[in-house]
């Protein structure tokens, strides 16, 4: 379902590890060291744990989610991009493959849309894609059932597993800095931009990992505020002008209204004891030595 591999200038100290929990010994050609699992014997693999020496690659699959253009259980449409040039099949889903953010794709007669919900830009490697804001979709769990004859045979296609997939990006986590909405120093504001609309806690938190500005946020009674320093906002949000003067240190605490709590993002570090490929395969599985 994965891999690790790590590099060295000594060919003897290269090494590639794999992960199938299904197996009990390795492939024959293979020098190998068997370990299961630690901890609660895993059956995933959703992340690489941070270390800057080793990548981890999770196998990507496809499942056909139905006829016609992607859309949620409510039919709502993820923001994404799309590209209308002589985009194949093959192409397409190429795309999807390489972009951590895409969950879903449809391509026909040359067109390819990619569906990244937690995206506000298309990446910037994407050369000569056009991006679009949805229209509230957070999910793709359907086709929906387009049947026009200039569209026949279009149908959606949903990730299922992030051939392969680099997941070894830091992890966003936050820090809980306190009740009330978020403040700096002499309870100073950070500029940033919200929305009211059916907002739970974790799809903000997901606004704010999407957002590489994004220094901090607040979510209350479907409300989120997303504190990234610029007084500027994504289409379908609302700005505000901070009274702060940038950076990290315009979120320290809560005001202490105690309706809403303030959660500062941080980047997750990896301590040097950790820095082991057992660690960072921790789930289970195999190592294949070659």
């Amino acid at each position: 379902m994965a891999y690790n591999q790590k590099s060295s200038q000594s060919p003897h100290l290269s090494e590639c590890v794999i992960h199938s929990p299904g197996r009990s010994k390795a492939p024959v050609g293979w020098r190998w060291s068997f370990w299961q699992g630690s901890g609660a014997g895993g059956a995933d693999v959703t992340t690489g744990n941070g270390d800057a020496e080793v990548t981890c690659y999770k196998k990507i699959a496809y499942t056909d989610a139905g006829q016609g253009w992607c859309r949620d259980s409510q039919g709502k449409s993820t923001s994404g991009y799309a590209k209308s040039k002589a985009v194949t099949d093959s192409e397409c889903r190429t795309q999807c493959d390489s972009d951590i953010h895409c969950v879903a794709y449809s391509q026909i007669a040359g067109e390819c849309i990619i569906h990244t919900p937690w995206r506000l830009e298309a990446p910037a490697s994407a050369a000569g894609w056009s991006f679009w804001f949805g229209s509230g979709g957070t999910e793709v769990t359907t086709g929906d059932g387009d049947n026009w004859p200039s569209h026949k045979g279009v149908r959606c296609y949903k990730k299922l597993g992030n051939a392969f997939q680099n997941i070894a990006e830091p992890a966003h986590t936050y820090a809980n800095v306190g009740k009330g909405w978020c403040r700096g120093s002499g309870a100073t504001s950070a500029a940033g931009y919200k929305k009211e609309d059916t907002f739970t806690d974790s799809r903000c938190r997901r606004q704010c990992d999407s957002d590489k500005h994004c220094i901090a946020y607040n979510q209350e009674s479907e409300q989120c505020l997303i504190y990234s320093g610029l007084s500027k906002a994504p289409d379908g949000w609302s700005s505000w002008s901070g009274s702060g003067t940038g950076g990290t240190d315009q979120v320290k605490t809560g005001d202490g209204w105690s309706s809403v709590t303030c959660y500062k993002k941080i980047v997750k570090q990896v301590s040097d004891g950790s820095r082991r490929l057992s660690a960072a395969a921790a789930d289970a599985g195999q190592a294949f030595l070659v």
